[in-house]
């Protein structure tokens, strides 16, 4: 039976907490592709890592995953008008741009720049597949266009299962390497189960690698004892026995 604070480690994915931040490292699937393939087509809602979003495609074929409430009232961005370069509110009638900026505030005067003082949470995405992943770990409130995009940590869609496997090993030997070759570590770092890390050493030959790794815990926790340092120096004035 595991414990309150284990088990909300191994199941809070919010941001701020170490499971969360663990996935957010990560491109993760948010929504298919064919739930918004018409250009200008109505957003989709999307509940992912405890985050509420929505997806949309305008109607000039640029993908945006936003906060799905408005910044201004909070009415929800689901309903909102699909237009070039964003999603207008239906409340107010603000737009919000798929960088997360608010490039729009029709409601204000005209020399208001509340917009440059607001702005809603916004992921990059990457299509491929038929899937629109997000970037977890660099979405956020900047209110700017994201034009670098660091390297997708994910397989890349191919024909070639023999990719998929060698990097199915690789995230295998890196977890073996952090726990020391521990299973059961290993297997709270990938979200799995003990017996499948075990069927996975198995599958792709690793007992050679994790005895490594173990051998290599036991050489750091043992303290070897060197006699000529540890002994009690003796004492000239003790008397003798």
């Amino acid at each position: 039976m595991l414990s309150t604070e284990d088990n909300n480690l191994l199941t809070q994915v919010g941001s701020d907490v170490p499971l969360g931040r663990f996935f957010r490292r990560y491109w993760i699937p948010a929504a298919l592709s064919e739930e918004i393939a018409e250009p200008g087509g109505a957003p989709v809602r999307v509940g992912i890592l405890g985050e509420k979003l929505v997806a949309f495609r305008d109607p000039a074929g640029v993908v945006g995953l936003i906060k799905e409430f408005c910044p201004h009232r909070g009415a929800s961005l689901v309903y909102g008008r699909n237009e070039i370069g964003g999603l207008r509110c239906l409340y107010h009638g603000w737009k919000m741009n798929q960088s997360g900026a608010v490039v729009d505030t029709p409601a204000e005067p005209a020399t208001s720049r509340l917009k440059y003082k607001l702005c809603q949470p916004a992921y990059p995405v990457h299509e491929a597949g038929g899937s629109i992943d997000h970037d977890g770990w660099r979405g956020g409130c900047s209110g700017t266009q994201k034009e670098e995009i660091r390297p997708m940590n994910r397989v890349e869609v191919t024909d070639e299962f023999e990719t998929l496997e060698a990097t199915v090993r690789r995230h295998l030997m890196h977890a073996l390497a952090l726990a020391r070759g521990n299973l059961r570590q290993s297997a709270m770092l990938l979200g799995v189960t003990r017996w499948k890390i075990a069927r996975m050493v198995k599958r792709f030959e690793l007992h050679d690698f994790v005895a490594t790794m173990r051998r290599e815990r036991e050489h750091v926790t043992r303290t070897p004892l060197d006699p000529s340092t540890t002994a009690p120096a003796s004492d000239p004035d003790a008397p003798s026995r």
